[in-house]
């Protein structure tokens, strides 16, 4: 990874918020571009598996409010999520470690539920995206190529600086290909992972 690049993006995203925060105080954000790193932490979900598979994310997510409650204590959110993986795994036939990529898109839902009336950069958030993707290379249990990988996450945003903010999330990935290539048993993780977010 390229950790200068990483480096410059988080000190543009730190520069936007500064100028947004002397702008105003307290504004209410209908939308947000964030860059995504996870990492899993464990493959399957059973205590022992036939296979390891241990996959870097690396996204964009674009996010878009669609509906508030009367009292803005929750919001529902569009969220939209381009991104290119790599991977490594090996199995009960594959004894040597490989590599592997994945590329990509999953859209779905956002909820946001704040904790304070008084802003909208602190709350706990869920997410459940969906989408096709192209992966590589894959363990004997999955066929590689067209595959769809669904997401679920639980996290916590807070506020930076004016309008950038952060979020710590965990969740499961699922990717299998609904049966249409066999085998088709599925390639499943247990996820962990932060953003660096601009809000506008």
């Amino acid at each position: 990874m390229n950790y200068s690049l990483v480096t410059a993006a988080a000190l543009w995203f730190i520069s936007l918020g500064n100028i947004q925060a002397q702008s105003t105080t307290q504004k209410h954000y209908n939308n947000s571009i964030a860059l995504t790193i996870e990492r899993s932490i464990k493959s399957g979900y059973k205590v022992n598996q036939d296979y390891s598979y241990v996959a870097t994310v690396h996204q964009l997510e674009f996010e878009q409010s669609i509906v508030r409650n009367s009292e803005e204590q929750v919001s529902l959110h569009l969220l939209v999520v381009p991104q290119v993986n790599t991977a490594e795994f090996k199995d009960w036939k594959i004894k040597t470690l490989q590599r592997t990529w994945e590329a990509g898109i999953n859209a779905g839902m956002k909820i946001h539920a704040y904790l304070s009336k008084h802003s909208h950069q602190t709350f706990l958030f869920a997410s459940f995206t969906t989408g096709p993707h192209y992966i590589q290379r894959t363990p004997v249990r999955q066929n590689e190529g067209f595959i769809f990988n669904n997401n679920m996450r639980l996290g916590f945003h807070f506020p930076i600086a004016g309008a950038v903010g952060m979020e710590i999330k965990a969740g499961l990935r699922h990717m299998s290909n609904l049966g249409f290539f066999p085998p088709n048993h599925g390639l499943d993780n247990v996820m962990i992972g932060a953003n660096l977010n601009y809000s506008f």
